[in-house]
Formats: C-alpha cells, structure tokens, sequence
C-alpha cells in the first residue's frame, strides 16, 4: 500500500498500475483484494488481480510456489499494460533476512549480496528503508494496511529469521539493519569489481 501511494505521486508524468496476486491460500486474503482494488480506485490507479491455482512443482515448497507465481504474474501485467519497469516493496528488513537465509546455506560473496535493487524489469525502490520507516510513512498518511498473520508463522524459515534471530539480535546491536546492508553494499560492489575482470 506504501508502494502504492509513492508510485501514485509520478502521475501524470509517468503511467502507473498496480498488480494484486489472490494466493487463494487464506479466507482474509479475498477481503484484502478488496482492500487493494478500493485503494487504488481512490487514487485512481488501474489494477489487475490474478488468482493463482495452488500447484506445487517437485521439492517446491508453499514459499517457492508463491514467489514463483507472483513473479510470472507480474510479468504478464508488465507485458499486458506495456510499461517499462515492474516494481515491488521489499523493503531492507527483507534484503537483510535474504542475506542471514543464504549464509545458511553456506553462500558465497554472491550470497551476501541479499536481494538486487534492480534486477532486469526489477526494481526495488524501498530497499534501503527499514520496515519501520515504511510503517511510519503509512501511519503519517493513514493508508489502510493489512497485516499477513502467516507472517507470524515460525514454522516458515523466513519467519523464523524475522522473528527469533533479528529481532533479539536487534535489542543488543544498535543500527544492526544498517551495518548488515552495509556489508550487503559491500558485497555487491566486489561482485561488480570481479565480474568486470572476467572476460
């Protein structure tokens, strides 16, 4: 919804329009679809909804399968309204969770690079703010928001990071946020330096 409203003030120079994907996986998650498309109604922003059918590949997991459909959702938006760029709301919580989530898989400098401000039609405009920095924008705005009570769930790894690793780690690091995207920048910029000598 923050990305929404942000996005709403490049009109009229640029044409803006928003992507809903209905998982169909929670009851509340029709009366959120409602929630969007009368947001974007206010702003006078043209929405598309998809509904995905939930159908898991071989060894995919509920989080893989969602990320996997939103993405090919939204790429059939960008080419459905011809626009140039698609753009999503991670924010730096979820870059600094990515970078913990590939150190345990044992990554390698690549890993620590979290998720990429700009990746093809990608963009990720809200990635060097904080999800707290993003809440005080909504509450300052008084924007409707919804929170994904499966986002409470710590059976899910990413949740399990979010919730029993950065948060504790959080109340005896000062700014930890800020130093693990610090050393995330770090990263990307050695990636760039070394894939630049490779011929």
């Amino acid at each position: 919804m923050c990305l929404i409203h942000l996005a709403s003030k490049l009109k009229p120079k640029h044409k803006v329009f928003a992507v809903h994907i209905n998982h169909g996986i929670r009851k509340a998650s029709f009366n959120e679809e409602k929630e969007v498309f009368a947001f974007c109604e206010s702003l006078d922003i043209p929405l598309i909804s998809y509904k995905a059918k939930y159908t898991l590949n071989k060894n995919e997991s509920m989080e893989m399968w969602a990320r996997r459909v939103r993405y090919k959702y939204f790429e059939r938006a960008r080419q459905n309204f011809k626009c140039h760029f698609i753009l999503t709301a991670h924010h730096m919580n979820d870059k600094v969770e990515t970078v913990l989530m590939n150190l345990d898989k044992g990554c390698s400098i690549e890993g620590l690079r979290g998720i990429p401000k700009e990746n093809k039609f990608i963009l990720r405009p809200l990635l060097d703010f904080k999800r707290e920095d993003i809440e005080l924008y909504i509450n300052k705005n008084n924007l409707p928001f919804v929170e994904d009570l499966s986002n409470n769930d710590t059976s899910i790894k990413r949740n399990l990071v979010r919730h029993k690793i950065i948060k504790p780690w959080e109340e005896q690091s000062s700014n930890l946020l800020l130093k693990l995207n610090k050393i995330s920048k770090k990263a990307e910029s050695a990636v760039k330096k070394i894939n630049s000598f490779i011929i």
